[in-house]
Protein backbone atom coordinates (compact mmCIF):
# COMPACT_ATOMS: atom_id res chain seq x y z
CA UNK A 1 0.00 0.00 0.00
CA UNK A 2 1.54 3.32 -1.09
CA UNK A 3 0.71 5.92 1.51
CA UNK A 4 1.87 9.48 2.03
CA UNK A 5 2.28 9.14 5.79
CA UNK A 6 4.51 6.67 7.59
CA UNK A 7 2.14 5.23 10.15
CA UNK A 8 1.04 1.67 10.69
CA UNK A 9 -1.70 0.11 12.80
CA UNK A 10 -1.91 -3.53 13.73
CA UNK A 11 -5.49 -4.23 14.63
CA UNK A 12 -6.59 -7.34 16.45
CA UNK A 13 -10.02 -8.95 16.11
CA UNK A 14 -11.51 -12.33 15.36
CA UNK A 15 -12.49 -11.26 11.83
CA UNK A 16 -11.40 -8.34 9.60
CA UNK A 17 -13.47 -5.21 10.25
CA UNK A 18 -14.34 -3.50 6.97
CA UNK A 19 -15.26 -0.15 8.57
CA UNK A 20 -11.96 -0.11 10.46
CA UNK A 21 -10.01 -0.71 7.26
CA UNK A 22 -11.98 1.98 5.41
CA UNK A 23 -11.28 4.47 8.22
CA UNK A 24 -7.55 3.71 8.15
CA UNK A 25 -7.48 4.05 4.36
CA UNK A 26 -9.20 7.44 4.59
CA UNK A 27 -6.69 8.56 7.23
CA UNK A 28 -3.83 7.26 5.02
CA UNK A 29 -2.62 4.86 7.70
CA UNK A 30 -1.34 1.48 6.58
CA UNK A 31 -2.60 -1.50 8.56
CA UNK A 32 -2.37 -5.19 9.20
CA UNK A 33 -5.19 -7.30 10.58
CA UNK A 34 -4.11 -9.90 13.15
CA UNK A 35 -6.77 -12.60 13.67
CA UNK A 36 -7.12 -13.54 17.33
CA UNK A 37 -8.75 -16.98 17.14
CA UNK A 38 -5.61 -18.58 18.60
CA UNK A 39 -4.01 -16.14 21.07
CA UNK A 40 -0.51 -17.66 20.86
CA UNK A 41 -0.54 -17.36 17.07
CA UNK A 42 -1.80 -13.77 17.28
CA UNK A 43 1.02 -12.86 19.68
CA UNK A 44 3.63 -14.48 17.41
CA UNK A 45 2.25 -12.71 14.33
CA UNK A 46 2.17 -9.38 16.17
CA UNK A 47 5.77 -9.74 17.26
CA UNK A 48 6.86 -10.67 13.71
CA UNK A 49 5.06 -7.69 12.16
CA UNK A 50 6.29 -5.31 14.86
CA UNK A 51 9.91 -6.48 14.48
CA UNK A 52 9.74 -6.16 10.68
CA UNK A 53 8.18 -2.68 10.89
CA UNK A 54 10.76 -1.45 13.41
CA UNK A 55 13.59 -2.74 11.22
CA UNK A 56 12.20 -1.17 8.06
CA UNK A 57 13.42 2.27 6.93
CA UNK A 58 9.75 2.87 6.03
CA UNK A 59 8.93 3.51 9.71
CA UNK A 60 12.12 5.34 10.68
CA UNK A 61 10.29 8.53 11.70
CA UNK A 62 6.80 7.17 12.03
CA UNK A 63 4.40 5.53 14.40
CA UNK A 64 3.22 2.03 15.03
CA UNK A 65 0.11 1.44 17.11
CA UNK A 66 -2.18 -1.41 18.09
CA UNK A 67 -5.99 -1.42 18.24
CA UNK A 68 -7.63 -4.38 19.99
CA UNK A 69 -11.34 -5.17 19.69
CA UNK A 70 -13.50 -7.05 22.22
CA UNK A 71 -12.00 -10.33 23.38
CA UNK A 72 -8.70 -9.42 21.66
CA UNK A 73 -8.19 -6.91 24.49
CA UNK A 74 -7.12 -9.87 26.63
CA UNK A 75 -3.87 -9.76 24.63
CA UNK A 76 -3.06 -6.19 25.75
CA UNK A 77 -0.66 -7.04 28.56
CA UNK A 78 1.23 -9.81 26.73
CA UNK A 79 1.52 -7.53 23.68
CA UNK A 80 2.80 -4.68 25.79
CA UNK A 81 5.53 -6.97 27.11
CA UNK A 82 6.55 -7.91 23.54
CA UNK A 83 6.20 -4.55 21.79
CA UNK A 84 6.67 -0.96 22.91
CA UNK A 85 3.62 0.71 21.37
CA UNK A 86 0.56 2.68 22.29
CA UNK A 87 -2.65 0.70 22.29
CA UNK A 88 -6.33 1.41 21.98
CA UNK A 89 -8.75 -1.09 23.49
CA UNK A 90 -12.24 -1.05 21.99
CA UNK A 91 -15.06 -2.54 24.07
CA UNK A 92 -12.87 -4.69 26.33
CA UNK A 93 -14.59 -7.57 28.10
CA UNK A 94 -12.60 -7.02 31.31
CA UNK A 95 -11.60 -3.80 33.04
CA UNK A 96 -8.42 -4.77 34.91
CA UNK A 97 -5.67 -3.94 32.41
CA UNK A 98 -5.19 -0.27 31.74
CA UNK A 99 -1.45 0.57 31.95
CA UNK A 100 -0.26 4.00 30.87
CA UNK A 101 0.17 3.33 27.15
CA UNK A 102 -3.35 1.94 26.78
CA UNK A 103 -6.44 4.03 25.93
CA UNK A 104 -9.93 2.59 26.19
CA UNK A 105 -13.10 3.18 24.17
CA UNK A 106 -16.44 1.77 25.18
CA UNK A 107 -19.33 2.27 22.78
CA UNK A 108 -22.55 0.36 22.25
CA UNK A 109 -23.18 1.75 18.77
CA UNK A 110 -20.87 1.10 15.82
CA UNK A 111 -21.03 4.69 14.54
CA UNK A 112 -20.08 6.11 17.94
CA UNK A 113 -17.26 3.58 18.27
CA UNK A 114 -15.69 4.52 14.94
CA UNK A 115 -16.04 8.26 15.61
CA UNK A 116 -14.15 7.74 18.88
CA UNK A 117 -11.50 5.62 17.15
CA UNK A 118 -11.07 8.31 14.48
CA UNK A 119 -10.58 10.94 17.18
CA UNK A 120 -7.93 8.86 18.98
CA UNK A 121 -5.92 7.71 15.94
CA UNK A 122 -3.58 10.69 16.10
CA UNK A 123 -2.64 9.75 19.68
CA UNK A 124 -1.84 6.16 18.72
CA UNK A 125 0.40 6.66 15.67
Amino acid sequence: MELSEHRHILYFSEQPIVLMEELLNIKKISFTHIPTGIPETALAQAQQHYTALKASPFVENSGIGFILFGSACDLALPLQQLCEVKMLLVNPLRRDYFPAMISVIEASEEESMFLQIKAKLENIV
